[in-house]
């Protein structure tokens, strides 16, 4: 639209060239007799986040002052993408590996879930940083792990290529067994209806639990049969391992023996077997 000078008319302006521009996107377009004009500019650039159109410098109008509209945002809505991760395995004993993982990479299609193909997925999770190309099913296999002293997770990431498509990252914890065996193991009549039980553990990994229960079995045959017959709610650090000690009531002779449940986070643990003879 025009002002005129003279009456102060406002009057639509045809025959005029309006430039549309939204950052490396450009149109030119020639504005109709009401003064109406259309463009169509391709969205391609993460950066291209406005739009506008402006009326500039004409050398047929050099009375014409030069006009802009205001600039209007534009938001990328992305589309969503996941990625499913499977570990061959989510438990591994002390210094053992996961051997492989499979991954596969999929997008909220309108129709449902579809494979991306043809994508790059990255993971740190292998000691070295590790890519690979998703196949026609979207699906990728990943190394084994190095060898896992702790608690771990195996990540995998996709940083998006496509404009309209949402990065996408997914992480499987995998829990190590934490290694648990006796030290020792005593036992020794202390009168002649009772009998002490002592011992002490280790946990060589890089944790101990928060609390160490052992109990005392017996055996009258020491191939089976075993009894709890005794526990010691929490074994404690000595200096040289995790110490417990109690005494049990029994008059006749027969094995003795200590075990742990740790179980999930730690292996369970039997001592050695010790003899005791009867009054």
């Amino acid at each position: 639209m025009g002002q005129w000078p003279g009456s102060g008319a406002i009057t639509p302006m045809g025959g005029l060239t309006v430039a549309v521009n939204s950052y490396m996107e450009y149109a030119e377009v020639t504005t109709a007799a009401d003064g109406s004009f259309s463009a169509t500019l391709p969205v391609t650039d993460q950066y291209q986040n406005r739009i506008e159109a402006a009326f500039q410098y004409d050398p047929n109008h050099v009375f014409y002052n030069q006009s802009s509209s205001k600039t209007f945002p534009i938001t990328v809505k992305k589309t969503a993408t996941k990625i499913v991760e499977t570990p061959s395995e989510r438990k591994v004993p002390f210094k053992g590996t996961v051997n492989s993982t499979s991954a596969t990479l999929l997008w909220n299609s309108p129709t449902g879930w579809q494979p991306l193909a043809g994508k790059t997925m990255g993971s740190n999770s292998f000691g070295d940083f590790v890519q690979r190309t998703t196949d026609a099913g979207g699906n990728a296999l990943f190394p084994a792990t190095q060898p896992l002293w702790s608690n771990s997770s195996i990540a995998v990431g996709w940083h998006s290529d496509d404009l309209f498509l949402a990065d996408a990252q997914a992480s499987v914890d995998i829990m190590v067994v934490q290694p648990a065996a006796f030290r020792s193991l005593t036992a020794t009549r202390s009168d002649a209806a009772t009998v002490e039980v002592g011992g002490s553990m280790r946990f060589e990994g890089n944790s101990t639990p928060g609390t160490i229960p052992v109990n005392i079995q017996y055996s009258a045959t020491g191939k089976g049969g075993w009894t709890t017959v005794a526990t010691v709610p929490d074994a404690r650090w000595n200096g040289e391992g995790y110490a417990f000690s109690t005494t049990a009531p029994q008059a006749g002779a027969g094995y003795w023996r200590a075990t742990y449940t740790g179980a999930p986070q730690f292996e369970n643990a039997v001592s050695q077997v010790v003899y005791v003879a009867a009054p």
